[in-house]
């Protein structure tokens, strides 16, 4: 059996790609059968090395070279542009293709191509979008979903090509989801994928109908939930080791522990901050800033998912979190007399490997494990504590276009309002009013008892 072929990234050139035969188009490094990298690809004897070339008419002349050594097809792949380009090969010779007769064989082999381009596969550095791994993976699911809808109505996705689509397969498609009675807003989700799918075969390849687009989809009601400050209360009085254990018997793992040293700080930072799960932990000491006492008056945070969306590099978006009454306590409660100025990360700073996705879904779990131990017939995430501070910072900051005269708050936001002054004219602003108590007993009380610990600490 041959081993699959391969080049390497520095011999990678735009006139030399591998080519197999068993899917009809081009590899990089997933194979486009099985997902896999192409080095484990188990149709190694159907691949090739195949020139690509274009004439003065910009027409595409393909020619597959003879050899299995990369090193090889790199020196034949210039010879033969070098010739094309003085006219020495014949017409007959030449193996014009188009995109069509490159494309994948089958339906399934398109939807792996689709997400080898989600993964940037062959993709050019310039139409390179960052997606999650989460996103892409959710993508895959969908397909996976529809192969099994379609084959439960008879219809085999390895034997139909991304030609034979039509109304009546699609209508095959749509009656196998919707008796599965999903909710409307992963049915949308899925169709909305599949709609991604054909556009992108439409631009990348050659013009198809995008049969997806005409399903009809679900109008959404869209009912946001925060939570109530008795029930944040609550549920961080659930946040002991004790109650971080529950059991899953007959499952793979029976026993699943909860919680984290930094289950409740981390909760509460969010209640405080508003702050998406990803910005959160990214906060440092040395991105708080104080006023001329001494004590925190605003945090500066990147904007991570605009910053991600507009590709951003340089000029990178900030958003500023004012320090309210609570957030003081907390922070003083971390140790920001202490940690003023550093690098360190305020929360979980012990976290370090892969943080920016262990610490958010940790925080995830924990919250909805300990909110449901509350015993409240909601069920509420996480991102209900973000919900619950746009919230209450709306009704804080109204609209205010009238009285500048603009004609919609978006020439306001976009070049007018000083963000961070905003942040600091909104220092005594609650998340939670109703659990506020006297400020400065609460500080002095807390710094009391740091400085107990530390006389401790140094008495040991």
């Amino acid at each position: 059996m041959e081993e699959p072929l391969f080049l390497p990234l520095k011999l990678r050139r735009e006139s030399t790609t591998v080519y197999c035969n068993w899917c009809k188009s081009s590899v990089t490094d997933i194979c486009k059968d099985t997902g896999l990298n192409l080095k484990k690809c188990r149709h190694g004897e159907a691949h090739v090395f195949k020139g690509v070339f274009y004439d003065t008419n910009g027409n595409k002349i393909t020619r597959v070279l003879n050899t299995r050594d990369p090193h090889e097809a790199i020196l034949e792949a210039s010879r033969l542009k070098k010739e094309i380009k003085a006219n020495i090969l014949n017409k007959e010779e030449r193996n014009i293709k188009t995109e069509k007769e490159d494309s994948p064989k089958s339906l399934i082999h398109c939807f792996a191509a689709y997400i080898s381009h989600l993964n940037n596969e062959g993709v050019p550095e310039h139409l390179q979008r960052i997606r999650s791994t989460a996103h892409i993976k959710d993508v895959q699911h969908t397909f996976e979903i529809f192969v099994e809808c379609w084959l439960e109505e008879g219809v085999n996705c390895g034997e139909i090509s991304i030609d034979d689509l039509n109304d009546h397969l699609i209508g095959l498609l749509y009656k196998s989801i919707q008796s599965k009675e999903l909710s409307d807003r992963t049915t949308n989700k899925y169709f909305s994928y599949a709609t991604s799918f054909l556009k992108w075969w439409n631009e990348e390849h050659y013009p198809i109908r995008n049969w997806f687009s005409r399903i009809p989809r679900a109008t959404l009601v869209h009912n946001p939930q925060g939570n109530t400050g008795e029930e944040l209360m609550m549920t961080l009085a659930e946040i002991t080791p004790e109650n971080g254990i529950e059991m899953y018997p007959g499952t793979k793992k029976p026993k699943r522990n909860y919680y984290w040293t930094y289950s409740k700080s981390g909760i509460q930072f969010s209640a405080l901050t508003g702050l998406r799960r990803e910005e959160l932990a990214t906060v440092r000491w040395k991105d708080i800033e104080c006023d001329s006492n001494g004590d925190p008056l605003i945090i500066t945070v990147q904007d991570l998912k605009s910053n991600r969306i507009r590709k951003r590099k340089g000029d990178i978006k900030y958003k500023y979190v004012s320090v309210s009454r609570s957030l003081h306590k907390l922070l003083v409660e971390l140790g920001f007399d202490q940690m003023k100025g550093k690098e360190d990360f305020v929360i979980a700073p012990e976290v370090i490997q892969n943080r920016m996705k262990v610490l958010p879904n940790n925080l995830s779990r924990s919250f909805s494990h300990f909110y449901a131990k509350t015993g409240m017939e909601r069920n509420l995430t996480l991102k209900a504590l973000r919900k619950t501070y746009l919230t209450r910072l709306k009704m804080y900051w109204s609209s205010i276009r009238h009285l500048s005269g603009h004609s919609d708050e978006r020439v306001l936001d976009e070049f007018y309002l000083d963000r961070k002054q905003m942040a600091i004219a909104m220092r005594d602003f609650e998340v939670y009013p109703e659990l506020e108590t006297d400020r400065s007993q609460e500080l002095n009380t807390i710094r009391n008892k740091s400085i107990d610990n530390q006389i401790k600490q140094l008495e040991k």
